[in-house]
């Protein structure tokens, strides 16, 4: 993969940079990340990712090696090595290497990396996707934890019958998130999302403030499966794909609601508008 990363106090090409096998990441699935982009070549909403770092860092017990000020650092040495016209950024905090290869002995391994931006297809903000639900609730929703296993399998399940992402369902019948965004409906006008049982992502967030700035309503409530068909629209929401229409969910066919096409617009103006966040404190 292209790309470079940042560990050890080294930077490397990311073909070089290496972990133990023994790192409890790898032996048990114990570890969180976080992953952002940048526009103009400026980390967007840095400081919200990192918040959320260290409160999913401090959510499963994994001590922090570095302040949120340093780990700003690394990612200001990073993007400034970087030859890409925009990056994705990952930051992850493991367990580290386990004396027993179970519980951490607080040795946490902290790496990050950067790598190129590659856009999502057009046709899928043109024509909307389609998502699949399965049943199944994440153990620690406010974590964002390097555990995808669900999801992975969920996706290549969605995938074979022809969606495009997992839309995951409580064992109440209750909408959650996809396997990789957050799950917005539109009914009237009102736009609908679920508040709890899911990772709060930092898009989600900017789209909720996008929404107040316009004068659009939201309700921030448990949103039961069958309300699915009293939708006028949906969309989804992460960092690398953005705001994405949904057209059908399972069999139930979705609209391509002008809504969606305003804030797929607004979100644009605003990552066109961004500052340096280097400056600023947390």
């Amino acid at each position: 993969m292209e790309g470079l990363v940042y560990i050890d106090d080294q930077i490397l090409p990311a073909e070089e940079a290496k972990i133990s096998v023994l790192d409890l990441s790898i032996m048990r699935g114990y570890g969180v990340f976080d992953f952002l982009r940048t526009y103009q070549k400026l980390p967007f909403r840095l400081w919200d990712h990192l918040k959320r770092f260290e409160a999913s860092a401090k959510e499963i017990e994994i001590p922090l090696p570095l302040s949120m000020h340093e780990v700003a650092e690394v990612i200001e040495q990073l993007l400034e090595k970087a030859p890409y016209s925009e990056a994705n950024i990952k930051i992850f905090l493991t367990g580290g290497q386990s004396t027993d290869q179970y519980l951490p002995d607080d040795r946490p391994t902290f790496f990050a990396v950067v790598y190129p931006v590659q856009p999502f297809p057009k046709e899928m903000y043109e024509k909307g996707v389609s998502l699949v639900t399965e049943v199944y609730e994440r153990p620690f929703p406010a974590c964002k934890s390097i555990h995808y296993l669900p999801a992975i399998v969920a996706i290549r399940r969605a995938q074979k019958r022809g969606g495009h992402d997992v839309l995951f369902v409580s064992h109440n019948n209750t909408l959650l998130e996809t396997g990789t965004a957050n799950f917005f409906g539109i009914r009237g006008s009102t736009v609908v999302t679920t508040g709890e049982g899911i990772i709060f992502g930092i898009t989600r967030q900017v789209i909720l403030e996008l929404l107040e700035k316009l004068g659009i309503s939201v309700e921030i409530r448990t949103i039961g499966y069958d309300e699915l068909k009293s939708f006028d629209g949906a969309f989804i929401t992460s960092s690398s794909k953005e705001v994405v229409p949904v057209v059908q969910v399972d069999d139930i066919s979705l609209s391509m609601h002008p809504l969606t096409h305003r804030l797929m617009e607004s979100f644009s103006a605003y990552t066109k508008s961004i500052e340096s966040p280097f400056q600023k404190v947390l």
